[in-house]
């Protein structure tokens, strides 16, 4: 339960055309209390945030900084100016001191521009519009959070081979090849060094962009069954780039041999494999064993699948890397991330040790599909979060953010409508992530321009249930009323357990519903143990993985 007292400030100017109920209108207000106090407008006079040594986002002063706010994604950005006065309006009344634009490459967004044959046109009409949502939030004191890659859809005209085949965000392509690499930056400079006329500043040189997100949801592990069907040139492209990095790990074809060893009889490496002629084969990232029915298959051999799923993890860190000099290199001076699946252990190591925060989604009772994502009936569970402590409920999955103890952006997470049980969504992530001492969580969404005063499945904005306890979540998350756990366990993964595969959470990150959880990477050799633990002296390690055997 969260219980707040603050006082409902009178309004004035702009304010006044707000109904006294909230629920009047089409944007309801959170509650009659005014959170604006927890606002210190205009968003950007402490200066550039920055992550300081405890991996915490602070000011420049050492003064912390905390984010509670929402996304609003591309089809909701493009609307008329007295909209957006009002949304921002509302939301600062109810707290929210962050917000994240989502999506503003997809398809009628940004880099869809009327007459252009090419994904490289910013629509500067739309730009407009985002400048201004821009400086409204700036001087309501809330921030912003920008996203670089996210659903844009290369064309033909880029001059990229097989442009149309590469789907939303060319995952995973846009990751090793350098003309994609070269499209982003492309768009990065464009975008973030355009200057904004209602601030004067350009976008990278005001504080109020607080986050810079290079990618979303991308990553070889988010689908790893589409590296057995990627187009050409890319698929070339990425063996020749695999068979050079074995001969480097390896020594020659005979020191891979070596290494790989034996499946069922065979020879791990293929006698038609050989990497001077760029013919060794990736693995196939997939559940099952090495043989099956008397037939081998030693593209899933445990010693191939760890080469593989290192050498992804590298390419990854390289894209990061590359990026965030980048991005560094035109004048970003605040935090910058890249979203990948928090759940592969490898994956978001990855991201975790070339950027500056680690960031992702959780979502409960999202909805499943009968065939394709997103087409036909959608279908819940409609189960009570609290109920239930798996790895796939709230603070298991998302302590398997915090890595190197970099700070941690829960940068979606909802709830999903009609999941009766979702009054208890924002106690449970302002309790949560207290608990975890996350330093960002923004609910998703908050819908704008499509019938927003119904109740959706994504849109909390007119659910009592969700954005009515929104503004005391708000209360409870900047104020710190849940305090970090004082009690700390660091999971530390050897090289052959970061490495493998299939991977994924264990029951170890169960411990976090009791205490805070940071992963690493040991340096030293493997053990037979898939990870090691150490805990705060304090805590009950004994009694807590005995609570992790008994519970469901």
């Amino acid at each position: 339960m969260i219980c707040t007292v603050c006082g409902v400030r009178h309004a004035s100017g702009t304010e006044s055309a707000l109904p006294t109920d909230p629920n009047a209108g089409r944007f309801p207000l959170s509650s009659l209390a005014d959170f604006r106090f927890l606002l210190d407008p205009p968003a950007g006079r402490h200066g550039f945030l920055r992550v300081d040594r405890g991996g915490r986002f602070v000011w420049p002063s050492g003064r912390r900084a905390r984010f509670w706010g929402v996304n609003i994604s591309s089809r909701s950005v493009w609307v008329e100016r007295g909209e957006i006065d009002r949304v921002v309006e509302v939301l600062a009344r109810s707290g929210a001191n962050m917000v994240r634009f989502e999506a503003l490459d997809s398809v009628g967004g940004l880099l869809d521009t009327p007459g252009s044959a090419t994904s490289r046109q910013i629509d500067p009409a739309k730009l407009e519009i985002l400048d201004y949502w821009i400086a409204r939030l700036r001087a309501r004191g809330i921030y912003c959070y920008l996203n670089l890659l996210d659903f844009r859809r290369f064309r033909d005209g880029d001059g990229i081979p097989e442009a149309e085949r590469l789907g939303p965000a060319a995952r995973p392509y846009a990751l090793w090849d350098p003309g994609l690499m070269q499209l982003q930056k492309e768009f990065a400079r464009d975008l973030l060094l355009h200057r904004n006329r209602h601030t004067g500043l350009r976008y990278v040189e005001d504080p109020a962009l607080a986050l810079v997100e290079v990618c979303n949801e991308h990553g070889f592990f988010l689908r790893p069954e589409a590296l057995d069907s990627l187009a050409e040139p890319y698929a070339t492209g990425l063996r020749q780039r695999w068979n050079t990095w074995l001969l480097k790990r390896h020594g020659s074809r005979e020191g891979i041999r070596k290494a790989w060893g034996m499946a069922g009889g065979d020879p791990v490496l293929a006698a038609d494999e050989d990497p001077a002629i760029y013919s060794v084969r990736l693995p196939r990232l997939a559940e099952g064993p090495v043989v099956a029915g008397g037939v081998v298959d030693t593209r899933l051999a445990p010693a191939r699948m760890r080469d593989g799923v290192q050498f992804l993890h590298e390419v990854q860190r390289a894209y990061f890397r590359e990026m965030r000099a980048f991005l560094r290199g035109i004048g970003v001076r605040v935090p910058i991330a890249g979203v990948v699946s928090n759940h592969v252990p490898a994956d978001v190591a990855s991201a975790a040790r070339e950027l500056d925060f680690t960031s992702e989604n959780y979502y409960a009772d999202h909805p499943a599909f009968a065939g394709r994502e997103w087409e036909g009936a959608f279908f819940f569970n409609n189960t009570n979060p609290l109920r239930f402590s798996s790895t796939f409920h709230l603070a298991p999955w998302l302590s398997a953010l915090r890595w190197e103890g970099k700070p941690v952006v829960v940068r979606e997470w909802a709830t999903v409508w009609p999941n009766r049980y979702r009054a208890v969504a924002v106690p449970e992530m302002a309790a949560y992530a207290g608990l975890q001492d996350f330093d960002a969580v923004l609910l998703f969404g908050y819908q704008v321009r499509h019938k927003p005063e119904q109740l959706s499945d994504f849109d909390h904005q007119a659910d009592p249930t969700v954005w009515g306890l929104f503004g005391l979540g708000a209360v409870s998350f900047l104020r710190g009323d849940v305090q970090p756990s004082r009690q700390r366990v660091t999971l530390a993964y050897a090289p052959d357990a970061l490495f493998r595969w299939p991977s994924g959470l264990t029951s170890l990150h169960r411990l976090s519903w009791l205490a805070r959880l940071n992963s690493t990477q040991t340096p030293g050799p493997s053990t037979e143990r898939e990870l090691v633990l150490a805990a705060s002296d304090s805590f009950g390690l004994e009694r807590a993985l005995k609570w992790l055997s008994a519970s469901p």
